[in-house]
């Protein structure tokens, strides 16, 4: 079970070591916080898109991909980036990483 409880509404992990949680189908996901206290950064084992990026700052926009206009459903998310191996999710400041990362995972582990 992925513990936040050392979580007050800012992520305060190293930089330098990623936290993991493991699916139950062998899905390795990291996720670590950004120099943005309101951005945190997901990398996953392989890529889930192959050129470009994609970035989406409102629910409008993330009519365009089922996985943002999934993350967009989630309170308190006002931006998603998807690039290579990785999405960064943007919250509102008021967001809690605490509630909004375990439902972010929740959607990955789907990819």
């Amino acid at each position: 079970m992925l513990s936040l409880a050392h979580w007050s509404g800012v992520v305060t992990m190293p930089m330098h070591r990623p936290s993991e949680f493991n699916m139950a189908n062998e899905k390795k996901i990291q996720f670590q916080p950004t120099p943005n206290p309101n951005s945190m950064k997901f990398i996953f084992a392989k890529r889930i898109i192959q050129n470009g990026m994609e970035m989406f700052n409102s629910k409008e926009e993330a009519e365009k991909s089922a996985v943002a206009k999934k993350l967009f459903e989630i309170d308190g998310v006002v931006g998603v980036f998807i690039m290579d191996n990785f999405i960064s999710i943007n919250k509102v400041v008021t967001g809690n990483w605490g509630v909004i990362v375990p439902r972010v995972m929740d959607i990955l582990q789907l990819l």
